[in-house]
């Protein structure tokens, strides 16, 4: 009797000793430095215009505009093409939109209406991989199997060309982006680094900037992203310089950056990050 008694106390003890156990909390998932986006919507690419309106590429093959309080104005829905490339905002009343996977150029007007096209490969540039206006209003082509610059108008009509680019030491150039300002030329190629030429499509230098992933250039200055820095490089100088950039852009799955005198441009797959430079 003596023996259960003891057993029924000890019991006892055990179950008033579990009751007053705290619970063991359920596991929840932190997210530690949460990425906060001005615009979240999934990028491919972006292009801020003068007035600091954007233009956006998305992973679903659509062209947005935004105005600069962020509210979506336009779109251009692309279930005909393959995938858009680049766009060129030099005259917003005819956008140029590059396609490389079928060598075509599409017009838009400042409504993101197709106003018209123009299948490169019609007219035998079966290999172009870049493409941008230029100052007097034409369009400039880079095409790999001629391996030349071609500058041609909107109904294809070539106005000039470049001479081969193994005639300026320049050997397999594939160039992702081009751009004119101000009478001059540049071309971005991750292997052989960022091409200089004039409006005419003379060979003057290249910079030894590999890797870009982007490019923009006001004529002046030139920057380049390269994933892990951002770079600017003066015409007048051929060394490239490090610039730094807003410290929160390190937070996350930094693609891009792009810049405006007034706005940084931090962007990633799932949205954009706008932080003010003044």
């Amino acid at each position: 009797m003596a023996k259960m008694l003891v057993l029924s106390v000890f019991a006892l003890i055990i179950c008033l000793s579990n009751a007053c156990k705290t619970p063991t909390p359920a596991v929840e998932e932190v997210v530690q430095n949460e990425k906060h986006y001005d615009l979240s919507l999934k990028v491919r690419d972006l292009e801020p215009d003068k007035l600091n309106n954007l233009y956006i590429i998305t992973e679903s093959n659509k062209i947005q505009n935004f105005d600069t309080n962020l509210e979506l104005k336009y779109e251009f829905s692309n279930k005909r093409y393959g995938n858009l490339t680049n766009l060129d905002l030099r005259d917003p009343l005819r956008i140029l939109v590059f396609i490389d996977d079928f060598d075509q150029l599409l017009f838009l007007d400042n409504t993101l209406s197709l106003i018209g096209e123009l299948r490169l490969s019609d007219l035998g540039y079966t290999d172009v991989t870049a493409a941008c206006r230029s100052n007097d209003d034409k369009i400039w082509i880079f095409d790999r199997a001629m391996r030349k610059l071609i500058k041609i108008d909107e109904l294809g009509n070539k106005i000039l060309e470049s001479s081969v680019f193994e005639d300026y030491g320049v050997e397999n150039a594939a160039p992702f982006k081009m751009i004119e300002a101000e009478n001059s030329l540049v071309l971005a190629d991750k292997n052989q680094g960022i091409l200089l030429f004039d409006n005419l499509g003379q060979y003057s230098k290249k910079f030894q900037i590999t890797n870009a992933v982007d490019l923009q250039f006001n004529g002046k200055v030139l920057y380049t992203y390269d994933g892990k820095s951002l770079k600017m490089v003066k015409l007048n100088f051929a060394i490239p310089t490090t610039i730094g950039f807003p410290i929160e852009f390190r937070i996350g799955n930094l693609q891009n950056i792009k810049l405006t005198p007034e706005n940084w441009y931090g962007i990633y797959p799932e949205g954009v990050e706008i932080m003010s430079r003044n």
